[in-house]
């Protein structure tokens, strides 16, 4: 929603310096300059020169506009907003300016009331297709994914190569309300012992304040078919604010020589647009009578749906065990449309009683999407110790 485009004027000039009293006949050069700057990606060079034009021209809604969208594009909320509130006090019907503002509120993350704002614009200027592209961003933060897909179809019937259109709809391949996954693997561990895995996992998004999730698990060691270990954990997850959300799950496995079971305790809090932060509390008992806990935080970062980088770090006490911790990292990156790629490394303080003392595992997982909601894949992983992994798997999102 630019109100002014870069120019010649721009690729032939540069910004700096700024005259101390901007004359007018100044004024679309510089603007221009920063347009470009913008253009170019330097957000902080348009910000300055936009500044200055707007404090020597308090009167001129462009400058401030410019610097507002400016502002937002580098995530400068706040300060966008104030600069939409105080052009909207003296010009109430300002269409950028209320664009702005709706999207601004989008963008950190109350999608209700930016949901009202957009459909506002939409009744009272039906025939701005930017209106329509705002509501169905906000109705995707909403979970409401198939109006939103109806509002960018409906952009792209008058406008087949809007590109915000474009770019909502393949998000939304990508979205989805279930997800289920099954894995199926063999585990070498030291001294040539093996263990089969199985592990299934299930999570619901209900609507935006609630969520259910599920997983089981069964590992047998193949030398000894008596010995195997099954357990399974049950939990939920509720949005507290649009920034913050908490779950409790109970969980529970049991082996050959003892059964656990406890409760967990989560807390996701959302930083950035970008950057989840993340808590875990786990205490449990160890054959009904020996406490036993873990407590752990990351990291989540996120610029695509597609793409992210995991990174988490856990303190645990087991019962008869020294205190032990593991940290991890992963990065998920598509390669082309179809495949992907998630390296992992695992770190994790070895265990003193342990003859192999193990350090480092790295992982390496290879997906292909038959569909954008139905995955397989292999991983294959080996660290110090003589420990090798090789799994398959089946994931599908509805």
């Amino acid at each position: 929603m630019a109100l002014l485009r870069p120019n010649a004027i721009a690729q032939q000039t540069t910004c700096r310096p700024i005259p101390a009293q901007i004359p007018a006949s100044e004024v679309t050069r510089l603007t221009a300059c920063a347009l470009e700057a913008r253009h170019r990606g330097d957000l902080g060079e348009a910000i300055i020169v936009l500044r200055a034009l707007s404090a020597a021209f308090p009167e001129e809604t462009s400058p401030m506009l410019e610097l507002a969208m400016t502002l937002g594009w580098a995530k400068k909320y706040g300060e966008a907003q104030e600069i939409y509130d105080r052009l909207l006090r003296t010009h109430p019907n300002l269409f950028p300016a209320l664009m702005g503002q709706a999207w601004v509120t989008a963008w950190q993350g109350n999608s209700q009331l930016a949901a009202n704002r957009f459909l506002k614009l939409v009744e009272t200027n039906p025939e701005q297709v930017d209106a329509k592209v705002g509501l169905a961003f906000a109705l995707r933060g909403l979970m409401r994914y198939e109006d939103a897909r109806r509002l960018y179809r409906e952009v792209l019937t008058t406008l087949p190569e809007h590109a915000g259109a474009l770019q909502g709809l393949e998000a939304l391949k990508y979205v989805a309300n279930t997800d289920i996954t099954l894995n199926t693997g063999r585990l070498t561990v030291s001294d040539g012992r093996h263990v089969e895995q199985q592990v299934a996992e299930m999570a619901h998004q209900l609507n935006r304040n609630l969520s259910f999730t599920t997983a089981a698990f069964r590992d047998i060691r193949t030398e000894d078919d008596g010995d195997k270990w099954i357990g399974g954990r049950l939990g939920i997850m509720l949005r507290l604010t649009e920034k913050m959300r908490t779950g409790f799950a109970l969980f529970g496995s049991k082996g050959p020589y003892d059964h656990r079971y406890g409760v967990s305790f989560d807390v996701n809090m959302r930083a950035t647009n970008s950057l989840t932060l993340m808590g875990t509390l786990r205490p449990g008992l160890k054959n009904g009578q020996d406490f036993e806990w873990t407590l752990g935080g990351g990291f989540l970062v996120q610029t695509k749906p597609q793409n992210y980088f995991l990174s988490q770090c856990f303190v645990q006490q087991l019962a008869g065990l020294p205190q032990s911790m593991t940290c991890s990292g992963t990065y998920k990156q598509h390669l082309g449309k179809r495949f992907s790629v998630q390296p992992t490394l695992v770190w994790h303080r070895p265990i003193p009683e342990s003859t192999a003392k193990q350090i480092l595992d790295v992982n390496l997982t290879l997906q292909f999407h038959l569909t954008p909601r139905l995955m397989v894949g292999a991983n294959y992983g080996f660290g110090k110790g003589n420990t090798q992994r090789l799994g398959f798997g089946l994931r599908f999102r509805r």
